[in-house]
């Protein structure tokens, strides 16, 4: 079972009507229309006025009980209720009103400035689950949360390839008006997941949890750390690629095989950086990886590589660091290498943007070039560009005399009483 937490708005500003509307409802389409061109269906307005009139429109449109059919009740308060062809569960008065039910609770705590909380459950092909158990998946989930007793509605999607259900909770608890602390929320709701697939025998996943060999529950540990935060505003930001992506790319799948070896020694794993154009050296009291073609460049660490890649882990393995050994070229009479000790097959190169890592090198050279060129080019004419000089002292002067004159030669000229002074009134 796959969780998943929607994204919340930068703003704060969630909103519990345009999330049910969403989830319980299907008025721009449906899955068993047939798409003609010729008669397209206009897409309805989606403000909060006209999305609360359509959800208080399918309990009250002339008496049609097809669009809100209430399927089941139970002695807690949540009924089940086919809305709009949605099969949906909740635990307010209605699911058209659950959206009011919701922001007038949300009302009585002023300190919490999101209470619209939205996850999803979904299973793969291969797991069939009822009605009833994906209703229970959604149930312990938000247990697991801490609001067992929130105000909730769950709708069941079966709209795409994997089936999967929507949950829109309420964080402010309808009788104390507490709200419930999401801290550790993917964590909790992995859990969770991972207790409903060991109960039903569904399809196991990964997450924060995963169920070891002896079906049990455990906190999965990864073994490759994640990127520096250096490496990831730099490709993130620049589109850069760096140091730490290019040697991940290069040479962490053959260093992982290397390490899981019996035996190895230095000069394995010095022969893969190597090809990459890069060397590992000692920094300090542990490894670094230094690019071989700009060694001034800030080196990465080898512990990000592989966390295996430590002083500490290879020395009781290996024996005593031993450096890199020496790439030997021989070049013929046009400066081409024929032969050597170590192939290079690639570098680092600094210029190249990570959307092209794709690409071929040739044209990724050549858009390098022409990024360097047009930087080039900016460089010289702004430093060959020369800012008007603008005197605003003197100018304001001008037009202040300019202005004076005019609306003196208006009141000689024009002889309209309205625009001439009275007497006895000196104007200002």
């Amino acid at each position: 079972m796959i969780v998943g937490k929607a994204k919340k708005r930068r703003d704060g500003k969630s909103s519990f009507l345009t999330l049910l509307a969403y989830t319980t409802t299907r008025d721009d389409h449906h899955h068993d229309d047939v798409i003609d061109p010729e008669s397209q269906k206009a897409r309805l307005s989606q403000s909060k006025e006209a999305i609360f009139e359509r959800l208080m429109g399918y309990i009250h449109r002339n008496g049609d009980a097809d669009k809100s059919l209430i399927t089941e009740r139970f002695p807690d308060g949540r009924h089940q209720v086919l809305f709009d062809q949605v099969l949906c569960e909740t635990n307010t008065l209605s699911v058209a009103t659950a959206a009011v039910e919701m922001q007038s609770v949300a009302l009585k705590n002023t300190r919490c400035k999101d209470p619209v909380y939205h996850f999803f459950l979904s299973w793969p092909e291969t797991d069939s689950p009822t009605v009833e158990q994906i209703f229970e998946s959604a149930r312990h989930s938000l247990k697991a949360l801490g609001m067992s007793d929130h105000q909730y509605v769950t709708a069941i999607h079966r709209d795409t390839d994997h089936l999967h259900c929507h949950v829109a909770a309420n964080r402010i608890h309808p009788v104390t008006y507490k709200v419930a602390d999401d801290a550790y929320d993917i964590s909790k709701l992995h859990k969770a997941s991972r207790e409903m697939e060991l109960k039903y025998g569904w399809t196991r996943t990964n997450g924060c949890h995963v169920i070891n060999e002896n079906n049990r529950i455990v906190r999965s540990c990864s073994k490759e750390k994640s990127m520096p935060d250096d490496a990831k505003k730099l490709e993130y930001y620049s589109d850069q690629e760096s140091l730490y992506g290019y040697a991940v790319r290069e040479c962490r799948p053959e260093i992982s095989e290397i390490l899981k070896a019996d035996s190895i020694y230095w000069e394995r794993i010095h022969a893969v950086l190597i090809r990459a154009g890069l060397e590992l050296k000692k920094k300090d009291r542990g490894l670094a990886i230094y690019d071989r073609v700009h060694p001034e460049q800030t080196p990465l660490k080898a512990s990000s590589l592989h966390p295996q890649l430590t002083l500490s882990k290879l020395v009781p393995r290996l024996g005593e660091f031993e450096s890199a050994p020496r790439v030997m070229e021989f070049k013929n009479e046009q400066g081409e290498v024929t032969l050597t000790n170590y192939m290079v097959s690639s570098h680092y190169d600094d210029r190249l943007h990570l959307r092209d890592h794709q690409a071929r090198m040739t044209r990724r050279l050549e858009r390098a070039e022409a990024r360097e060129e047009l930087k080039l080019r900016y460089q010289t004419d702004k430093k060959e560009a020369k800012c008007p000089s603008f005197d605003a002292k003197n100018r304001f002067r001008t037009l202040s005399m300019t202005f004076r004159f005019r609306r003196a030669h208006v009141c000689v000229a024009v002889r309209d009483p309205l625009t001439q002074p009275r007497a006895g009134i000196v104007r200002a």
